[in-house]
Order: C-alpha cells, then sequence, then structure tokens
C-alpha cells in the first residue's frame, strides 16, 4: 500500500513539474515582428476565378483578412 502511494506521489510530481517548466517558454520567437514585401503587381484581364484555399485581404500589404476562401460545398 506504501508502495503504491509512493508510486502516485511520484507520477504527480513528475507531472506537476513537467506543467511547470512548460510553461516558461520564450516569447522572443512569438513577439518577433513580420513583415511583407511586395515582389510584383501585375493587371490582369477580368475573368472568372473559384479559389479553393487560402485569404482574400484588403490591400497588397496583407495588413487585414477579409474573407477566408475555403472551398465548401
Amino acid at each position: 500500500m506504501k508502495q503504491r502511494q509512493g508510486i502516485m506521489t511520484l507520477i504527480f510530481a513528475a507531472v506537476l513539474s513537467i506543467g511547470l517548466l512548460g510553461g516558461f517558454t520564450s516569447t522572443a520567437d512569438v513577439s518577433a515582428k513580420q513583415t511583407v514585401k511586395v515582389v510584383k503587381v501585375q493587371k490582369v484581364a477580368t475573368k472568372a476565378y473559384r479559389a479553393t484555399k487560402g485569404y482574400m485581404y484588403n490591400s497588397p500589404k496583407l495588413t487585414k483578412k477579409i474573407h477566408n476562401l475555403e472551398f465548401t460545398l
């Protein structure tokens, strides 16, 4: 009985320590500013197009998503 209680205590301590150490992650990658560079802008003729994936943005700088272009039936 004491052996089982000791094993359960060890398991609880291991799970708790993993949970606490998992919370201390580096935020340097998350807070890095993401930039976008427009490489080429080309005028094309108006033609019907059906998008099946991706997003539609409000400007060439890709600052705000205005529509999800996922194709659903």
